[in-house]
């Protein structure tokens, strides 16, 4: 029903879609946060702040902050992947 709305927002001008889709990423940084808040594990919150630096790249990336793009910023997309998993290694040998 959201999306629909939003679709027909769009339609009727009331709202530009082309502009929201800068912003798509703040999604991803709420679901990073509400894994960090409700985290029962370590690891949890280590998900949830991978979901904060994946959508602060992908803001970047799309708005072109500091000349980054896609094309130029990936492997700081993975070398931010690889310290998640070998923090999560860390964790999970503590307990």
């Amino acid at each position: 029903i959201s999306i629909g709305g939003i679709f027909l927002m769009d339609r009727f001008e009331m709202l530009d879609i082309a502009q929201l889709w800068h912003y798509w990423p703040v999604f991803i940084a709420l679901f990073g946060i509400s894994n960090m808040i409700c985290a029962e594990k370590s690891s949890q919150f280590i998900h949830g702040c991978f979901q904060l630096i994946l959508a602060g790249w992908l803001y970047v990336s799309i708005e072109h902050v500091w000349g980054w793009s896609f094309r130029t910023s990936w492997p700081l997309l993975l070398i931010g992947y690889g310290i998640s998993i070998v923090l999560s290694g860390f964790i999970k040998n503590k307990n």
